[in-house]
């Protein structure tokens, strides 16, 4: 019923595809705003905000949105597709289903709901989201946490049953690191899912707080082979802004777990906060992590430990990339070899990784998105290159600052 509301009074606009009057904001139906602010697409419903995101895993848009410059509707009114062009002058195309905007709106009153402890409520504007899209999957992970809050733990580890077969490891990872559905994590489905053999990877708390990126000397990655889940820490130093008084650098870092066989990230736990390290003159040596920060660092390095310890990772064997000279490469590009092998990794700043054999003829794997990589380590019982990239502001245009962790096969 709520989606054919939707359906009834879709403005002219859609059908007409012509340019909006306003950039920022485009009214449609059943009192939705779709707006662009603070650089994201966002759908408004009685001033309450949901985040539109992007397509797939990826982690976003590489420069801030700026403005809503057209959209249209398919004939049938239940997909819209709306062009959005960011601060570096490029214009995107979206493809939305008028349905989960909804849901996104009803899974927002939700958290409202869930913030005031009225988790009844909570409860049922989380139900009608996943009513109206039963693909959101934090609609269904929130209506667990609110029913988990009401004491209905029976009912919240039903709430998870499509999740677990869906994605039983991330669901894992987000009781794990949710205080809200913590209780959970003694359920059947979620206790099967740990490691009968404990994992040996483990993160040293004063490592961390000195910014490395080491489960153990000379080793960045961990790794389970048999569901096939690799663990980093990504690091980043942040650049002084325009600003900032004291122009110093400071860094942050996330430890990073995610699926091999389809590169989707399964956890993204922050260990360091930007505001938690003092500042320092140095770009390559960053200041450490403030005393006064040690504790709140210290327990999210309890919670990454968990996560390996659980679902069963070890830090196998790898062999380190050296970056090569970059004179027989294209500008722009970052050439990695792996001692011993026949391997080449390289990344361009224009968006793309490869890795291959150069010994094979075997077509090389590749992979859109990174920019540069800062590290990649071979791992030879995973036949995999794991690797850091990023996207950092360039000259010309403000861009999103990303990182992570990707794997590619040769």
């Amino acid at each position: 019923m709520i989606f054919a509301l939707l359906l009834l009074s879709l403005p002219a606009f859609a059908d007409r595809g012509v340019p909006l009057a306003n950039s920022t904001h485009a009214l449609l139906p059943n009192g939705l705003t779709l707006e662009v602010k603070d650089g994201r697409l966002w759908v408004v419903r009685q001033g309450l905000r949901a985040e539109v995101p992007p397509e797939g895993d990826a982690p976003g848009f590489k420069s801030p949105l700026k403005a809503l410059a057209q959209i249209t509707a398919t004939e049938d009114k239940r997909l819209l597709t709306v062009k959005v062009t960011d601060d570096c002058g490029t214009e995107a195309e979206l493809r939305l289903v008028m349905s989960s905007l909804w849901a996104r709106s009803e899974n927002a009153f939700g958290l409202d709901a869930l913030a005031r402890k009225d988790y009844a409520s909570a409860a049922s504007f989380f139900a009608r989201a996943l009513t109206t899209d039963p693909g959101l999957d934090e609609a269904a992970a929130n209506s667990a946490a609110a029913l988990a809050l009401s004491g209905k733990t029976a009912e919240a580890l039903e709430a998870l049953d499509g999740l677990l077969g869906r994605q039983p490891a991330k669901t894992y990872l987000k009781c794990l690191t949710d205080p809200d559905l913590a209780p959970l994590l003694n359920g059947p489905r979620l206790v099967n899912l740990r490691s009968a053999t404990p994992g040996t990877a483990q993160l040293k708390l004063n490592d961390m707080l000195k910014g490395s990126q080491e489960f153990e000397p000379g080793k960045l990655a961990a790794y389970e082979s048999v569901r096939r889940i690799v663990a980093a820490v990504v690091k980043t130093v942040v650049y002084p802004g325009p600003d900032e008084e004291d122009g110093k650098f400071h860094w942050r870092s996330s430890f990073v777990m995610i699926d091999a066989k389809t590169g989707e990230t399964l956890l993204r736990l922050p260990l360091v906060l930007e505001d938690e390290t003092a500042g320092g003159d140095s770009l390559l040596h960053p200041k450490p992590v403030l005393a006064s920060k040690a504790k709140a660092v210290a327990q999210r390095v309890e919670l990454a430990n968990r996560a390996l310890s659980d679902l069963g990772l070890v830090a196998p064997e790898q062999i380190k990339a050296i970056l090569e000279s970059a004179k027989d490469t294209p500008p722009g590009t970052m050439p990695f070899s792996f001692p011993g092998t026949t391997l080449r990794l390289t990344v361009a700043s224009a968006g793309a990784a490869e890795l291959k054999d150069v010994a094979s003829i075997r077509d090389p794997a590749q992979m859109p998105g990174p920019e540069n990589a800062q590290w990649a380590e071979w791992l030879p019982a995973a036949g995999m290159a794991v690797f850091q990239w990023g996207q950092y502001p360039g000259a010309g245009c403000l861009k999103n600052i990303y990182d992570g962790v990707s794997v590619l096969r040769p």
